[in-house]
């Protein structure tokens, strides 16, 4: 570095003693690329203004005048004057627009206004640069797309605008042929009918750029409440995945199998709603009648008529009883049937959702969404056992059947909240195992703690989210405390109570929250092009001609 301080310097006492020389532009041009190297972009920049300045034609006509004002815009990029340097940029393309660099020097202007937040002005160089300079039809596809991400990044004011670009993009930069709208759901999400894919051809355009766009109109029209436009986009997305054929092929990156994972969750949605509003403790009936204390003594109906399941007789009873035992029945036989229904409903649609879930899991492999995949197979677990927990204890039983009732519910109970326990700790296992900490992580972690009692032992980790102050985290998946850790326990008292509570109907659960908006599908910041030297005479230039040659 000091010699070539040394040399610039020596170059700038001959430009200094011989100011009318003929070679003072190679002097000061070869002064320029020593700075450089030497690290000294301040003197660097200082000479290359001075030369800009000067009048006569040695300067005015040099062959280096085009790459010192190009490395002056490069000169002040590298010490972070990024307005100056745009602005230094687009002065270079006005007055050299046939440079070999004047490309460059549109693309970095444009790469500089967009991390300024000059949208507009971003957007009109990167228009420039793919009308004029660019030569590679990705690229121009690639640049043609930030359009769009440009003016979302900068928030839900600017959604039009953005929406107007990637509306821009799909129209003059792809081929798609046999889209059609709201082919897999309606325009509220809920699941058509449909008998097979639907057959798509891209001629032009590649499976991730267009998942990635559908992705990030599906964020900006959920946050703007736009439900039409947000299942159209959703629907978009099933139609590419499933019936989609690709002129170019590409395997699937990341971005597309988090945002597949999302709208194939967006698409069980309604069901998982429904599966939750099956509940076995709102039927309705009285709690109290007359004719009930006569089914607990063994009468019953069948077929219209009164018969005894004991030894009592059925004709000493009073014609008041036998009408309140047929009323009673009555009841009796309604709350079966709809308990019945309701319960083989609800274990159905456990079962067929599960393996739904399960196929998003090995149809996607998203990093982000698997643990959302998980929690949400927990949750139907969880509330599985939550409604087998709560289910009502019909007034009309004996205390032997209340007692052989509850057994087979909490048998019931038991084996549902063991799968629950296995989705929500694997939720949490597959986070961590992915460095993925997000909010299903936190759901799923969050709903372990209800099953203290199943999981052994109270762990902890101090870099997750921390627990309120009655609550104990569990699962077998996190380190085990230590066992003096200051950490709320239950007593013996709580625990026994507890347990008791397990075989009691309590109270209905609170529905678990939605499916929050995913996470968006994001645009890449790009480099400004060319190396990653302060300024291009640092690489490709030697001092030149006559080096040190005084007149």
């Amino acid at each position: 570095n000091g010699k070539s301080l040394e040399s610039a310097d020596r170059y700038m006492a001959f430009v200094n003693e011989f100011q009318k020389s003929k070679f003072n532009d190679v002097a000061m041009y070869n002064a320029i690329v020593y700075y450089q190297k030497g690290g000294d972009l301040y003197k660097s920049i200082r000479v290359q203004e001075q030369f800009l300045r000067e009048n006569d034609d040695v300067y005015k006509k040099s062959p280096h005048r085009d790459k010192i004002m190009f490395g002056l815009a490069k000169n002040y990029e590298a010490i972070a004057y990024y307005d100056k340097a745009a602005q230094l940029y687009i002065d270079f393309v006005e007055k050299a627009p046939n440079s070999t660099d004047a490309g460059d020097a549109v693309y970095n202007a444009a790469v500089l206004y967009e991390s300024l937040g000059e949208t507009e002005k971003a957007i009109d160089n990167y228009r420039l640069y793919v009308e004029k300079y660019s030569k590679d039809d990705k690229e121009k596809d690639s640049i043609a797309l930030k359009y769009g991400y440009i003016w979302m990044a900068k928030g839900p004011t600017f959604y039009d605008k953005a929406e107007k670009g990637f509306d821009k993009f799909v129209a003059e930069h792809t081929t798609i042929n046999g889209m059609k709208d709201f082919y897999y759901i309606d325009d509220a999400g809920k699941k058509k009918a449909v008998s097979e894919a639907n057959k798509i051809a891209v001629e032009k355009g590649h499976s991730n750029t267009l998942i990635a766009l559908y992705g990030a109109k599906m964020k900006m029209y959920k946050e703007n409440k736009n439900t039409k436009e947000y299942y159209k986009a959703v629907d978009k997305v099933l139609q590419i995945f499933r019936g989609a054929e690709f002129k170019e092929k590409e395997d699937l990156n990341e971005i597309s199998r988090d945002i597949i994972a999302e709208v194939l969750l967006e698409e069980l949605n309604p069901e998982f709603k429904e599966y939750m509003a099956v509940n076995f403790d709102k039927i309705s009936f009285p709690k109290k009648h007359k004719g009930y204390e006569l089914i607990q003594l063994g009468f019953d109906v069948e077929d219209g008529k009164i018969i005894s399941l004991g030894e009592a007789n059925p004709d000493e009873m009073y014609p008041e009883e036998k009408a309140n035992l047929k009323a009673a029945v009555k009841i009796k036989d309604e709350f079966n049937k709809v308990s019945q229904e309701r319960m083989t409903k609800k274990i159905e649609l456990a079962a067929s959702l599960s393996q739904e879930y399960e196929k998003v899991l090995g149809a996607t492999m998203s990093p982000r969404f698997t643990p959302a995949i998980l929690y949400y197979m927990g949750m139907i677990y969880k509330d599985l056992t939550d409604q087998m927990f709560d289910a009502p204890i019909a007034p009309w039983l004996s205390d032997a059947q209340i007692e052989q009732y509850k057994t087979m519910l909490d048998e019931q109970a038991i084996k549902a909240q063991q799968k629950a326990v296995e989705a929500f700790e694997t939720a949490m296992k597959k986070g961590y195992e992915s460095s993925v900490y997000n909010e299903w992580v936190a759901k799923a972690k969050y709903e372990l703690r209800f099953f203290q009692e199943v999981t052994g032992g109270k762990y902890y980790d101090e870099n997750e989210i921390v627990p309120a102050s009655d609550m104990i985290e569990t699962s077998s998946l996190i380190g085990k405390i230590d066992d003096n850790f200051n950490f709320p326990k239950i007593s013996d008292e709580e625990r026994a109570k507890l347990k008791r509570t397990l075989n009691a109907p309590k109270a209905a659960p609170a529905a678990p929250a939605e499916q929050s908006e995913p996470a968006a599908a994001p645009a890449a910041q790009e480099e400004p092009k060319a190396d990653a030297e302060p300024a291009e005479e640092a690489e490709s230039s030697e001092p030149t001609e006559n080096e040190g040659e005084g007149e």
